[in-house]
């Protein structure tokens, strides 16, 4: 049990350290629609897929969403 334990620490603390936030923003028809939204995740086109599915679930209409690494 403890190694069960400390193995799934160990996953969870390498997933973290290697997300980072990112800054995403919708367009539709070429403009931005709605705040920008800040999420959590490894590489750029994971995090457009989390804002989008987030954006999506609260009823915003988008064509696209770009993000960008916050520092």
């Amino acid at each position: 049990m403890k190694k069960i334990i400390t193995g799934l620490m160990m996953m969870l603390i390498t997933s973290v350290s290697y997300a980072g936030i990112y800054k995403c923003t919708a367009y539709l028809d070429g403009a931005q629609a709605g705040p920008a939204i800040k999420v959590n995740a490894s590489k750029t086109p994971i995090a457009e897929t989390k804002a989008q599915d987030r954006m999506v679930k609260a009823g915003q209409k988008l064509d696209y969403v770009k993000c960008e690494k916050v520092k």
